[in-house]
């Protein structure tokens, strides 16, 4: 009789999907803690009103809140070579002169996604894939920067870890 000893699954089993962030958990971070310090300009501002749950989604007015670093803990455990997705969207991109809106991601301090959009540009939504870099535990600081020119509006609906069906 031959024993073998390990784990042994059905197909479809694995971790499951899990959400990284709660809409109404962000908050506005320390200066200390913009993973692109050098983008603020003298002039940056965030008063009360420029970012605010609404619905499902987080939406930034940047025509309120020109820059803005958010923050909150993240809400499931990550591993390094996890899917995550990550989906938000902006509204027609205006500004008086040609400029670019800049928003990023990072987890404990690694960067996981960065994009800039040129400024003017036509409204989109993005669904984007992105490979983890290096795992993270609950609770580690994820956060949110954006900055851009003119009166537009951001909204992020989720950041989800996809799941590892085996």
């Amino acid at each position: 009789m031959i024993l073998l000893l390990g784990w042994v699954g059905c197909a479809g089993e694995g971790r499951p999907a899990m959400e990284l962030a709660t809409m109404d958990g962000w908050r506005q971070a320390a200066v200390a803690d913009d993973p692109f310090p050098d983008h603020r300009k003298d002039a940056t501002e965030c008063p009360l009103g420029g970012v605010l749950v609404e619905g499902s989604t987080i939406e930034i007015d940047t025509g309120i809140c020109n820059y803005v670093v958010l923050e909150q803990p993240l809400q499931a455990p990550v591993e390094a070579g996890d899917e995550v997705e990550i989906v938000f969207w902006h509204n027609d991109l205006a500004a008086l002169e040609e400029a670019e809106a800049h928003v990023a991601f990072s987890v404990d301090g690694v960067l996981w996604l960065d994009l800039t959009v040129p400024i003017p540009s036509v409204a989109a939504a993005y669904a984007e894939l992105i490979t983890v870099p290096q795992a993270a535990a609950v609770g580690a600081p994820l956060v949110l920067h954006l900055h851009n020119h003119g009166a537009n509006t951001w909204n992020v609906l989720r950041l989800t870890r996809q799941s590892d069906a085996r």
